[in-house]
């Protein structure tokens, strides 16, 4: 029984995606259209793409796109509207197909003490997700890092992992549930 199916959008592509995600096991769907060429639209096929395979495949729980900016709307101002009707697409699906859809979104370069703040965009996309996990490392070539994990219907905590290269696995080390003294704000 296959556990894991990766799907890749090649959308417009005219490069050897296609055939690169294909020959490493991957489902890819191809998309070729002159007049819409946005990423806007990559999103809308996505989405659909999506729905017709949980139709068929019934014990879908989880899809992971990596990553959001991917498929995100071209065109987009980068207003709080903005940011949160692309998620409130996708978190409506989600919904629709009582799946879990993770969102792979990168952090802004500059530093903040609440890790939520460094979500690159606006407050929107954490207020039209259901939870949000952030993973800050102390440094890019850290094996340490934070997850940080809040949301609607979650505990907020902290937790923090080793990286193991030797495994490619992530390793608790400390939980702020069992430990509370690790989310105190740093001032303290």
């Amino acid at each position: 029984n296959k556990l894991l199916t990766v799907f890749v959008v090649a959308d417009n592509c005219t490069d050897n995606t296609a055939k690169i995600a294909r020959e490493n096991g991957a489902i890819c769907y191809e998309r070729f259209d002159d007049v819409h060429k946005t990423k806007g639209f990559a999103l809308q096929y996505l989405l659909e793409q999506i729905e017709k395979f949980v139709s068929t495949e019934k014990s879908t729980s989880l899809v992971v796109v990596d990553t959001f900016q991917t498929i995100r709307k071209k065109d987009t101002d980068g207003s709080y509207k903005s940011d949160y009707e692309e998620v409130r697409l996708i978190k409506e699906l989600a919904d629709r197909l009582s799946i879990t859809i993770l969102l792979v979104h990168h952090l802004r370069k500059q530093g903040d003490c609440d890790p939520l703040n460094m979500i690159s965009g606006t407050s929107a996309i954490i207020g039209a997700s259901d939870a949000t996990f952030v993973l800050k490392k102390s440094k890019r070539s850290s094996d340490n890092a934070t997850l940080y994990c809040t949301g609607r219907d979650i505990i907020s905590r902290e937790l923090e992992l080793r990286f193991s290269s030797e495994n490619c696995v992530w390793e608790l080390l400390g939980d702020s549930i069992d430990q509370p003294i690790l989310s105190l704000p740093r001032e303290m």
